[in-house]
């Protein structure tokens, strides 16, 4: 019997071991834990969309502009809320579009 309880109390079963008492539908020693709070990545990814679109869109300066700025906004404020890494792309993206349409434009004026 003592060799018994010695071995509980070694491998960590000892006064510990009893049950909690019931109190309702919780525990005595009932934790309550923060749950993880998740990314709100729907800005980020508008952004990396928009940015992929204005690829195309750059071609027409009259759909590359809106293209373009709206995916800049959506990956500045994607950046603060969650999906940095896509909102970041997205931004580069945009402003990679938002140039090529800007010299489409200025090349459209001075040829035409």
């Amino acid at each position: 019997m003592m060799n018994e309880q010695m071995q509980n109390e070694v491998y960590g079963q000892g006064q510990y071991e009893q049950q909690p008492e019931q109190y309702g539908q919780y525990t005595q020693y009932t934790q309550y834990m923060q749950q993880p709070v998740q990314e709100k990545k729907g800005l980020s990814i508008a952004s990396l969309v928009l940015g992929c679109v204005g690829f195309l869109a750059w071609c027409i300066p009259l759909f590359g502009y809106p293209v373009c700025i709206t995916g800049l906004v959506l990956g500045i404020v994607g950046v603060n809320k969650g999906g940095k890494g896509m909102a970041i792309a997205g931004i580069i993206m945009c402003s990679l579009t938002l140039v090529f349409t800007l010299i489409n434009s200025i090349l459209g004026v001075l040829l035409a």
